[in-house]
């Protein structure tokens, strides 16, 4: 939304952990992270509504302002990550299709930055959701 453009703008950039409402009248939270590009800010995420991306995954790559439209600004973290790292992280989970249990938008979130931003602790090991 327009606003948290405005109240965050300066701290959203590459390696932002953003948590927003999924929807604007939405119980859930909604995680996605910012990668810069070109000068122009998006967002990776991993989202039921979107359409499926070219390796038939639900793993979305979108401008952080049309990213918003459906979403408000709830936290912002930075993960220290780079743009390289991100993107190499993202690789991994692409072909991946939304899960409600076992792949949503945290886990995406959860296994790019090796943090549970929802308790704050590092990711060790990911007994929980290991990998197939």
């Amino acid at each position: 939304m327009e606003d948290d453009i405005e109240k965050y703008g300066n701290d959203i950039r590459t390696g932002t952990v953003v948590v927003a409402r999924w929807q604007p009248f939405s119980p859930w939270d909604h995680y996605g992270i910012v990668v810069e590009d070109g000068g122009e800010r998006y967002v990776y995420d991993n989202d039921p509504d979107d359409e499926y991306n070219e390796q038939g995954g639900s793993v979305g790559y979108f401008e952080l302002e049309k990213w918003l439209e459906r979403r408000r600004i709830l936290k912002v973290y930075d993960s220290g990550l780079k743009k390289e790292e991100i993107e190499n992280e993202v690789k991994k989970y692409k072909h991946k299709k939304f899960d409600w249990v076992m792949f949503n938008c945290r886990d995406l979130i959860r296994k790019i930055t090796k943090t549970d931003h929802k308790t704050g602790f590092k990711v060790i090991d990911d007994i929980l959701y290991p990998e197939k």
